[in-house]
């Protein structure tokens, strides 16, 4: 479980993780696989913050991603 400093109750909190995957186009017509992480404070459910990785194998649940953005 990871634990974030959240911004709203200003204390470090243990984090609820929902993960969804997303296929996104690309100009030269291929899809490609998003995978993102939102992070959200277990006490008043406050968003702390999301990644999203371009998934690089067939499962997206395989843990092979490349870092894409984080917010």
């Amino acid at each position: 479980m990871a634990i974030e400093f959240c911004q709203k109750c200003l204390l470090p909190r243990n984090m609820r993780l929902s993960t969804s995957v997303r296929e996104q186009a690309e100009p030269d017509g291929k899809t490609k696989k998003i995978k993102t992480n939102n992070y959200q404070c277990e006490v008043c459910h406050s968003f702390v913050r999301g990644e999203e990785f371009e998934v690089t194998g067939d499962d997206s649940s395989d843990g092979a991603a490349t870092t894409v953005a984080e917010n």
